[in-house]
């Protein structure tokens, strides 16, 4: 990713230096500067936020005008809500004339406080209730001669009787201090101090295996650490790589990688992997080499770096010809080795695949948006990084492959039948069919990459079939993914289907755990007296049955038997005995996860409960007590609050997902959800498995028979389609998000955030702006109308609620008005008692479940007080979970603004949902009491719909981007095809021929630039002739001055040596004879140096006629080297090998070329008394290079950028077209000629010549 890099020897020191200091730094944090790296910081944060809630608390008693205001019923809503927002619960009391106190304000439902603590003085201590542990700070003021009690509750730790993703146990400090504190006992306890420095609590350090993770600045410290590290690990291997060859700089990069992993699997380096949740192996876990999904992340992030560092920089430190193929025997059998490679490498990546989803708690049901967690970004991200890895890595393999030009047919065939072979040793595994679709793949993968040869060395985004290969890989994966989640999703349903059989129920087995607790040892054992009087046993036993088995368990018929110790029956509904509740429990109960609790079938063929008790009392049997709890017919679990939920699984998906059904005897005796069941099976169709599929109707059903007569169906509507293009569309958007992060950071480390780098990256071509527009149009039009849709969504679905609640709450206070009159009807003293005063030992409960039943809601039900008197989910109240108060903004709006309903949005600990309010009035439009819906599933519906609908917007985005991407390849494609045939005909411009003019029909902007460019064209063709007339006199003129100056030369001695002959005759000088021959001399030697003229014209006149032939150039050059060598200060080098060098030229202008460059080298070395030439030939490929070194003058700087141009000379005579000749000759043999020169040290000509 950041081969390009480079950065001088300080800049590498500097990114070592800053690794180890953010370290440094980190540990130090980790051990000193954060709250939980000593006791005694967590004895000073804890005491820290306990001292701060105390201080807002005092400030609120200094108030007195907001008190009296309180007092007064007389607040303002702004003032209201700032109360209800302090993090600590208010109570204030007023005393009546018996000095009880009477509560006339709470801030807010989520603190309770316990009836006797309310009478203790004015003092700040430790209370614990059973939500948890707080402060209780009372004080007692006085307004008006009266006095009030003010009560705060600050909380400490929240401690609930069940934990789950909603009810999680922890300090009130946001710090999660509770991964390594507790509250304690123990005298040898950290103490945590109030404002007073008063001890409230002492706490200690967990023991044993506890969780506690890094603090948010140790992470990012220790990964940027990390980073830096990585990166003069990459930059030093690019340096080796480039300076000391490829095996050296990929040696070392592998060896430093693994020395670190291996640090990484035995050290704490960087991090103790225990306190990252992502190293967590519950969450995955495969082998020891990836023992969780932190090391599987890692450990493909590593693999993906060494495959590119290898696939971008082996070809560029050694020959395409690959080093292992130069050996004979290499060349055929590597190929076939990278084949079974290859067939391994698939097996390997489709295995993890695999792992990821079966040996994982991670969700990828992407039908379900709200199930997916982080950890399931980090899975799609290793399946890309999967991806990717076999992208590059097969490109690695193949080229082998390539180069060897084994046919497509055989490649298919070889791979298929090593799959064969390896899938062999597998037969009767699981796997097989699995490994047998990753083979099919490969050999698809295959075909393609065939006709995708050029590919092999790019990056992916590089490729113009970007596209189709990331659609191509997300396809695939998404169909290894699907068939897995599919193999999960029947095991759970099987083991479902058991559970059904066996008539289990995890909801009702839950709430059940929760009612039992209410039965304690020491609560029987102190009111067991009760129950040997038949009112109070009556009383006790309706009041246990309604406080702990109302809501979802009202579907169940609830019976309390006792029994003295003598086994007689006291006061029971009805005349079972002790023995025969025995017998059940002995001969057909099932123990539960529940101590006492046992699961039966009735002779219905419904799963029953009994829950017993013995009672005791000092180590003495008094009594005994039994809990038998039948199902009702046809009761609804739609009330199963979300609240209560302790793992989401298959039974979490029954309400909206599943149907099922249990036959017992081929009759249909229970069945749940919206599905045509049989009201009973015909004996053909009963299953001959003891597990069997069906698809009926676009459902799958899975029938389960235990062989003893019940059969068990579990149908759920076949969405695979569904799934698969949701998962496709997922995968394909990581890819994409992957993919340009990754090509974003490679471009940021390549140019080394330079300004210029930037500008010249914006620069792109006209074919990549308009893919960049219109998939960029694509994207941002997705995200305005997602994000849009979604809001719109969130809006009508909380308008729809609304609407509906509001419906049901006029209803439902309508039938609570209408049963409510009833009740005081029967009352003796209806004028005396009111809905106020009604207790639970009568029949309300019973009339607010049946309305309940009816109208499949939750119902709460308060008195004017504000104080609930019946509910339908119970448990919420008696675990106080919420007090029995009204939330204070509803029973303000209602109470005090005298509004008839009132809507909003409440909170459970970390279960937010809706909640309707409503007066309920008699006769005289008195209001005498407050109902209450709390709609506690409805923010799990609306997670449902919104899952559903991004499952559509995500399967539309995907088939959008893919329908955009083709849209622009089309279009880039036609737009770019016009402007590729304008340059195309722009590149075919040549002033020396006639150029043809471009025809275009359609008359658009193309039009216009092709009308210009004709236009262009006829300019230019007219410009050509008059540039070659010019160009032929200037030539003509040229040539004429060039010959006149050149022949000028000889022709003035030879006219002043006849002109002195003829004076020295007319004279009748003595030596005349001695001067007739001299003249003649000179006039014979200025002829030949016309002739020399007139012959080197002729050669560069007649430069083009050449007559190519095969001759070997050794002979050539011997010839000349002969020619030469004959003067004594002349010595010539040759060096040469035993090779023979035969080239395709004209031999008499190669004998030409060697020849000027010997003359003038000998020529440059004139002023040496001893001329040194050297002639060495080596072979470059396929040219033969041949150099003349002299040891002459050399060539003036300034001079050599003329040296080959016509008419050029260094020398004080001569033509200067010899080494234009030379060079022309050259480029007729279609070789090249370079020289390299230094002044007094010499000159080497380089003639590169073709070999034949």
């Amino acid at each position: 990713m950041i081969n390009h890099v480079k950065i001088n020897v300080h800049h590498k020191k500097l990114l070592l230096i800053i690794a180890a200091c953010l370290y440094i730094v980190s540990l130090i944090v980790t051990r000193y500067v954060s709250y939980t790296s000593s006791p005694k910081k967590v004895q000073l944060h804890l005491s820290n936020v306990i001292q701060q809630k105390e201080n807002s608390f005092n400030a609120f008693l200094e108030d007195t005008s907001l008190l009296k205001k309180i007092i007064a019923n007389s607040t303002a809503a702004q003032e209201e809500n700032k109360i209800t927002e302090y993090p600590f619960g208010v109570f204030i009391y007023s005393l009546n004339n018996h000095n009880n106190p009477n509560l006339l304000y709470w801030n807010n439902n989520r603190y309770a406080i316990s009836a006797d603590d309310v009478f203790k003085k004015d003092t700040s201590l430790l209370v614990q209730y059973q939500n948890g542990s707080f402060e209780f700070i009372k004080k007692t003021i006085c307004f008006n001669d009266s006095s009030y009690f003010i009560i705060g509750l600050l909380p400490i730790y929240w401690d609930y009787f069940i934990e789950n993703k909603y009810l999680k146990d922890a300090f009130d400090d946001g710090n999660n201090a509770e991964q390594l504190y507790e509250i304690t006992e123990n005298t040898n306890g950290i103490s945590i101090f109030n404002n007073h420095q008063q001890e409230l609590y002492k706490i200690q350090k967990k023991t044993g295996n506890i969780y506690s993770s890094y603090d948010i600045v140790t992470i990012i410290l220790r990964i940027i650490a990390v980073i830096c590290l990585l990166v003069y690990i990459q930059i030093i291997s690019k340096q080796v790589s480039d300076k000391k060859g490829f095996k050296k700089g990929f040696l070392l990069l592998v060896s430093t990688l693994f020395v670190l992993r291996v640090l990484t699997y035995f050290t704490n380096f960087p991090f103790d992997k225990s306190r990252l949740a992502l190293f967590d192996p519950s969450i995955y876990a495969s082998n020891f080499i990836h023992p969780s999904l932190g090391d599987l992340l890692i450990n493909s992030i590593l693999i993906l770096w060494l495959v590119f560092f290898y696939k971008f920089n082996r070809n560029k430190n050694i020959t395409q010809e690959n080093t292992y193929l130069k050996i004979e025997g290499a060349k055929k059998i590597f190929p076939y080795i990278n084949l079974v490679l290859l067939v391994l490498l698939t097996l390997v990546l489709s295995s993890t695949v695999k792992s990821l989803v079966l040996d994982s708690k991670i969700s990828l049901d992407v039908t379900n948006f709200f199930s997916l967690t982080l950890y399931s970004v980090i899975g799609f991200i290793i399946l890309c990084f999967c991806a990717l890895i076999f992208f590059h890595l097969s490109h690695i393999i193949l080229y082998a492959v390539f180069q060897a030009k084994i046919k497509l047919r055989l490649q298919l065939l070889l791979c298929a039948v090593i799959g064969l072979l390896l899938l062999s040793f597998q037969v009767g595994t699981v796997s097989v069919v699995f490994n047998m679709l990753s083979i099919a793949w490969l050999l698809i993968y295959l075909t393609i990459i065939n006709y995708r040869k050029e590919d092999t060395q790019l990056l992916i985004i590089k490729s113009s079939f970007f596209i189709v290969w990331i659609a191509f890989f997300s396809i695939s994966i998404a169909a290894l993914v699907m068939q897995q989640n599919t193999y999960i999703e029947n095991e759970q349903r099987k083991k479902w289907a058991e559970k059904l059989a066996e008539q289990t129920d995890p909801n009702s087995e839950t709430l059940l755990q929760i009612a039992t607790l209410n039965f304690s040892d020491n609560f029987l054992t102190a009111n067991f007296n009760r129950f040997q009087q038949e009112f109070s046993n009556k009383f006790i036993k309706d009041s246990l049955v309604i406080e702990n088995f109302s809501g979802y368990l009202n579907k169940y018929d609830t019976r309390i038997y006792t029994y003295d110790s003598l086994l007689n029956p006291l006061y029971n509904d009805d005349a079972v005995s002790y023995a025969v509740i025995k017998t059940i429990i002995l001969n057909q109960g099932k123990e539960t996860n529940i101590p006492n609790l046992y699961s039966y079938e009735n002779t219905n063929g419904r799963e029953s409960y009994i829950y017993e008790k013995v009672i005791t009392n000092n180590e003495n049997t008094v009594g005994y007590l039994f809990v038998t709890v039948k199902p009702k017919r046809y009761k609804s679990e739609a009330l199963y609050p979300e609240l209560f939920r302790q793992v989401q699984n298959l039974s979490s998906d029954f309400n909206t997902h599943y149907a099922y059904a249990i036959y017992n005897n081929n009759i249909l005796v229970n069945s749940f959800n919206d599905y045509s069941f049989q009201n009973s099976i015909a004996n053909n169709t009963l299953p001959k498995t003891k597990f069997e599929k069906r698809s009926i109707g676009g459902f799958n059903e899975l029938w389960y028979s235990t062989g003893s007569g019940k059969i068990v169906v579990i149908v759920k509507k076949n969405t695979a389609l569904l799934e698969l293009m949701t998962l496709f569309a997922y995968l394909f958007c990581v890819f994409i998000i992957v993919i340009t992060l990754f090509h974003i950071t490679n471009f940021i480390f390549k140019t080394r955030i330079r300004k210029d780098a930037y500008k010249k990256a914006l620069h792109i071509s006209i074919r990549n702006q308009i893919h960049a527009t219109i998939i960029m149009a694509s994207v941002f039009s997705f995200i305005i109308i997602g994000i849009t849709t979604i809001s719109f969504f969130i809006y009508r679905f909380n308008q729809s609620n609304e609407e509906k609640l509001s419906k049901n709450i006029q209803i439902i206070s309508n039938q609570v008005e209408t049963k409510l009159k009833t009740i005081n009807a029967h009352l003796t003293f209806d004028d005396i008692l009111d809905i106020t005063t009604i207790s639970f030992g009568n029949n309300l409960e019973k009339t607010i479940n049946e309305i309940s039943e009816i109208y499949n809601s939750d119902i709460n039900l308060f008195n004017t007080a504000g104080t609930l008197i019946a509910s339908t989910q119970p448990y919420i109240y008696n675990k106080q979970l919420l007090s029995d108060k009204m939330q204070p903004t509803a029973f303000l709006e209602l109470n005090s603004y005298k509004k008839n309903s009132f809507i909003q949005s409440e909170k459970i600990a970390g279960l937010e949902y809706l909640s309707i309010y409503a007066t309920v009035k008699d006769d005289e439009g008195k209001t005498y009491a407050y109902v209450n819906i709390p709609f506690l599933n409805s923010q799990t519906e609306l997670s449902q719909e919104i899952s559903g609908f991004l499952a559509t917007l995500m399967n539309l985005n995907a088939f959008i981007f893919l329908l955009s991407g083709a849209i622009a390849f089309m279009a880039t494609d036609k737009i770019t095809a016009s402007f590729s045939l304008i340059s195309q005909k722009m590149k075919a411009i040549n002033i020396e021929q006639q150029n043809e003019e471009i025809e275009w029909k359609r008359n658009d902007e193309i039009g216009i630039l092709v009308a210009e460019y004709n236009k262009m064209v006829k300019k230019l063709e007219a410009s050509a002739k008059a540039l070659a007339q010019t160009e032929r006199e200037g030539a003509w003129r040229e040539m004429a001055r060039q010959v006149a100056h050149e022949i000028k030369n000889p022709l003035t001695p030879m006219k002043l040596s006849i002109q002195y002959l003829q004076k020295s005759i007319a004279n009748k000088n003595e030596n005349i004879q001695d001067l007739t021959n001299s003249v003649a001399s000179t006039l014979i030697e200025q002829i030949e140096q016309l002739s020399k003229i007139a012959g080197d014209f002729s050669q560069f006149a007649n430069i083009e006629n050449v007559q190519p032939e095969i001759f070997n150039l050794n002979n050539t050059i011997t010839s000349l080297i002969e020619l030469y060598k004959t003067r004594d200060n002349i010595t010539i080098e040759w060096q040469k090998d035993s090779d023979t060098y035969n080239i395709y030229a004209d031999k008499v202008q190669i004998s030409r070329l060697f020849s000027n460059l010997i003359l003038n080298a000998i020529e440059a070395s004139e002023n040496n008394t001893l001329i040194h030439i050297k002639i060495y030939q080596t072979k470059n490929n396929n040219f033969v290079e041949t150099c003349i070194e002299d040891n002459g003058i050399g060539i003036n700087e300034n001079m050599q950028q003329k040296i080959f141009l016509p008419n050029f000379t260094t020398k004080t005579s001569g033509t200067g077209l010899g080494l234009a000749i030379t060079k022309a000759i050259t480029e007729k043999a279609n070789g090249t000629i370079t020289f390299t020169t230094e002044e007094n040290v010499g000159t080497t000509f380089k003639v590169a010549l073709p070999l034949a």
